[in-house]
Parts: structure tokens; C-alpha cells; sequence
């Protein structure tokens, strides 16, 4: 039986309530805004496992959202929760062998 496991990494993060009917003195970092990346593991027992990672925006306007390369894109609140980039390697401590990056030329092409 083959079982999962995820790693969550770059911190959690909150960000200020946008409640309209809350006055912007009152607004707290109340609202979640989940993990940079997310590690996934498959596999059972004393199996070779497969290695999976996802990177996302969090939805934090203006902050700066890396790829597998270093290369930033600015994130934006309308982006909150998307795939920024997925990871694929051959196995659990080897080599990237597939990177797809999610809409970052429409992102970087107009920088929203």
C-alpha cells in the first residue's frame, strides 16, 4: 500500500483582514495565507519514493515569489493560492528531472 506524506516549507503566513466594514486601524493579520511550497512524497515501505514540490503565491501584494532558478515574480492578493511553479524529481533525494512554471510569462510580461 502506497502512502503520502507532505513537508510544509517557507512558513506560514497571515495577512491584514480586507473586511471593508472593519476600519483600517482595527484590521489584525488575521486572514491565513499557507505555505511558500509544499513537498510531496509517494511511495511504501522500503520502496523507492517519488519527490514532488509546489511552489504558490500567497496573495501578499508586492512581495516577491521565487522560482526554482531564483527568478522573482511580484506577487499579487487576486493570485492568492496559485501554482507558481511544480517540481518534479526522479526520486526522493534526486535530481530535478521536470519544472513546470505557471503563468509567469503573462506575469512578467505586464508585472501584475
Amino acid at each position: 500500500m502506497k502512502a503520502t506524506s507532505y513537508d510544509y516549507l517557507g512558513g506560514l503566513t497571515w495577512a491584514k483582514d480586507t473586511d471593508e466594514l472593519t476600519k483600517a486601524k482595527h484590521r489584525t493579520y488575521s486572514e491565513r495565507r499557507g505555505y511558500a511550497r509544499v513537498r510531496t512524497r509517494v511511495g511504501a515501505g522500503g520502496e523507492t519514493k517519488s519527490l514532488a514540490e509546489t511552489r504558490y503565491f500567497r496573495g501578499i501584494d508586492g512581495a516577491d515569489v521565487p522560482d526554482s532558478e531564483d527568478t522573482s515574480v511580484t506577487d499579487r492578493e487576486a493570485f492568492a493560492g496559485t501554482v507558481r511553479e511544480e517540481i518534479g524529481y526522479g526520486r526522493d533525494g534526486g535530481g530535478i528531472i521536470d519544472v513546470q512554471t505557471e503563468g509567469t510569462r503573462e506575469l512578467k510580461k505586464d508585472g501584475t
